[in-house]
């Protein structure tokens, strides 16, 4: 596994968790209780660049491939938007026990 699946991984896990412990928030605020269930449903919106710091455009190549890569592995589900862009990723539940697993990556930009 490459680094940049590790973190995708990682990262990935982290604003799960962080997701699943946000209580709803109140029904009057109609646009944040939706995007609330969008993130428990479908997970995390997949922002790079707020992910993993400033990137190269090669750099956000290889993530971008590596996360069609974990999906491809079963490891996460990728949702795109109805313009056939990436917007949000998933863990399955090979996928939480993988990044459970890892240790965040030394050697990681």
């Amino acid at each position: 596994m490459r680094t940049e699946h590790a973190r995708i991984l990682i990262e990935c896990l982290a604003r799960q968790n962080a997701i699943a412990a946000t209580p709803e928030p109140a029904s009057w605020e109609w646009w944040n209780v939706r995007e609330h269930r969008d993130c428990l449903t479908y997970g995390p919106r997949y922002e790079p660049a707020k992910w993993f710091g400033g990137l190269t455009n090669a750099q956000r190549q290889r993530y971008m491939r590596a996360v069609y890569d974990l999906d491809a592995e079963g490891l996460l589900l990728a949702f795109k938007s109805e313009g056939n862009r990436l917007q949000r990723v998933k863990l399955t539940e090979a996928g939480l026990a993988r990044a459970a697993k890892l240790e965040a990556p030394v050697d990681a930009p």
